[in-house]
Order: C-alpha cells, then structure tokens, then sequence
C-alpha cells in the first residue's frame, strides 16, 4: 500500500512520524509543504479539504495518505500503524501544539492497552509532553504509564460517584477501580479533576442532572481515596446531547455544586 505523507520544514512532529517509519520499514512519499512539495499539496489539500484539519494556526501537520483515508496529526498516524482501532478507542486529534500533545484517552474497552502505551512512549521518548486522559476506568493501564513515567500532565475526568458511571457512560467501574486510579493522581507531574456537571437517567427512566449532593459525595470520596481535601479540583456544565430532552444548566447552578464540593475539596473552582 503506497503511502503519501505531507510535511512542514521544521515540524517536530513530522520528523516523530518519519522516524518511526523508516525506522519500522514503512515506505512513503513525502512531500513539504514550506519547500518543493507545496504544489502538490494545494492540489491534495483541494481535493481533500473535508477531510482536513485545519485550525487556528492553520493546517496541522503532518498528514499520513494511503489512497483512501487521511490520517492528520503525529499521534493519530503512529496510532493509525500500530492498530487502526486504536482510532476509534484510545487517539484523538491533538488540541495543543507547543511540544505538547493531547488526544490520548485511556477510558475505552478495549485490548490495546499495550498497543497504547507504546504510542505514548514514542511520543515521549521523541520530546513531546503528554497529556493524558482518563476516568477511573482502566487502572492497569493509567498505572503502567506512570510507572514508565509517560505521563506530564493528567486530566481526570470524574463522572460523579462510582454507583453513577454505568448509567452515565454505559460501562460499570467499581469503587476499587476508581479508589486505586485516584491514588495515581500524585505520580504525575501535573494534574487536575474536572466533574462534569451532566443529565443522568434514573433508574425510574427519568432524566435529570446529577445534584449538588451527588457531586459533594464523588468529591468525598477523593478525599477518602487520598487522605487530602487540596487536589486542584474543578467543575463543569456540560452541554446535554439532542436526546437527552433536558434544558442546558444555567451557570448559576453551578455554585451550589461548588459550595457542596467544597467541603471535601477545598479548592474546588468553576471550570471557565
């Protein structure tokens, strides 16, 4: 299968991919936008405009092209050779830029949890900071990444309590799995615990917001889990999807759940 691959002179990023291709045998075309490939590039780039991110500094390079499918963005094409499932499970699109790289997710049900680590590690070991997400889920894999000191920054993304989770996103955790990933928070350089603030379904099918009191229980049990009230610890509105046929939150709501979090976690801030 040919390969295409656009580059930018200079990109840190491309010269990650390029590396792991020649190191891994994988034989490609490159052309550079910044230099005698910028022809071919406008012409793929207007071919191909649908598929292609392009953001406020412009266009992210580099771009991995098999004939069929465009892959933008270091990440996604190291992921993309290892396994392309990897894509729909574990790596998104990048949203920094700057020697730091994000759309590194560890909530899905999935094998590839080796396959996984062994992106991040190559990112990390070719000077890229990482930024990690998760949600209590896969503590096998959070651990490994911190044992191996792959993580710069983690974003841990709490549901609400550990009884809430099956209803919220669909797979149970249980209250060990989320006890034993909170005790990881403190092995990464950087971190930070975002409760999202979203509509549940009842057990009796109606649909409502977790309440300030659910919130203040999850933040309880951080402080159960780690025996600190001081975890930099935020909370958001979410936007509810179309069918969930409930209003948006008004932001005001939002200090009541502040205040109820408060008393476990006492530095707890709305996300802005």
């Amino acid at each position: 299968m040919p390969f295409t691959l656009f580059s930018a002179t200079g990109c840190m990023r491309c010269k990650i991919v390029k590396s792991y291709m020649d190191d891994t045998g994988i034989t490609y075309q490159e052309f550079d936008f910044k230099s005698d490939g910028k022809d071919e590039f406008n012409a793929f780039y207007r071919k191909n405009r649908s598929d292609i991110y392009r953001g406020k500094e412009g266009v992210e390079f580099p771009i991995l092209f098999n004939g069929e499918k465009v892959v933008q963005g270091v990440g996604m094409i190291i992921a993309f050779f290892k396994d392309e499932e990897l894509l729909n499970r574990f790596v998104k699109r990048s949203e920094l830029s700057h020697g730091w790289i994000s759309g590194l997710n560890i909530n899905a049900k999935s094998s590839l949890g080796d396959e996984f680590i062994e992106v991040v590690r190559h990112l990390k070991i070719h000077g890229l900071k990482t930024q990690i997400k998760t949600d209590g889920r896969n503590v096998h894999i959070l651990k490994q990444l911190c044992e191996k000191q792959l993580v710069d920054r983690l974003i841990f993304n709490l549901r609400g309590p550990a009884r809430l989770y099956e209803a919220l996103t669909g797979i149970p955790l249980s209250e060990e799995e989320l006890f034993q990933s909170l005790l990881l928070l403190e092995q990464c350089p950087e971190y930070k615990i975002i409760l999202s603030i979203v509509p549940v379904r009842r057990s009796n099918n109606k649909i409502e917001y977790i309440s300030p009191e659910e919130a203040g229980e999850a933040a309880a049990f951080i402080e159960e889990a780690t025996n600190r009230k001081t975890h930099p610890f935020y909370i958001k509105a979410s936007m509810p999807s179309a069918e969930m046929e409930v209003e948006a939150l008004p932001s005001s709501f939002l200090f009541k759940y502040r205040t109820a979090c408060r008393r476990y976690m006492v530095k707890t801030e709305i996300e802005k």
